[in-house]
C-alpha cells in the first residue's frame, strides 16, 4: 500500500462513497450516496425512487 493511501471506516450503514471531491493536505472531502434503492422525503415521508 502506498504511503498516501488511507482507509477509514465511517460506520454509515447503507451508504457508499462514489468518489473524492477534494484531497489536499488540509482537507479531505468525499461524496456519499445512499445504497438503498428507495428513499423517503424527510418532510412528508413519501417514498421516492432512486435512479439506476
Amino acid at each position: 500500500m502506498a504511503s498516501d493511501v488511507m482507509s477509514v471506516r465511517l460506520h454509515l450503514s447503507q451508504m457508499r462513497v462514489p468518489g473524492v471531491v477534494e484531497d489536499t493536505p488540509s482537507a479531505l472531502v468525499a461524496s456519499v450516496e445512499s445504497a438503498l434503492r428507495r428513499l423517503r422525503c424527510r418532510l412528508c415521508r413519501f417514498r421516492l425512487s432512486q435512479g439506476p
